[in-house]
């Protein structure tokens, strides 16, 4: 209910809130849920994770891709991760 159905793909979603409120740990579960095949939730699909605040984990990833049943270097695989520092980084 939160997400109202989903977050769009083929898209930039922007996540923003107060510190620790669960930003960082919604984006790694979403990286990981994307790469799920479609009878599991996900959208056999591939992630670009632009970290903004440089909060990206692999070790968090591999975690939850594990926890999913999925193999964690596959997953890991299937992330682009591009680090923003500024605005004209986007």
């Amino acid at each position: 209910q939160m997400l109202g159905g989903g977050v769009d793909s083929c898209s930039i979603t922007e996540l923003f809130g107060e510190f620790r409120c669960g930003k960082t740990q919604l984006c790694h579960s979403l990286a990981v849920m994307a790469q799920l095949p479609p009878n599991m939730g996900g959208a056999n699909g591939k992630v670009v994770y632009i970290d903004t605040e440089g909060t990206f984990r692999p070790e968090r990833l591999r975690q939850i891709a594990e926890s999913k049943g999925v193999s964690a270097d596959a997953a890991m695989d299937n992330i682009i991760y591009a680090r923003c520092y500024t605005s004209e980084h986007l």
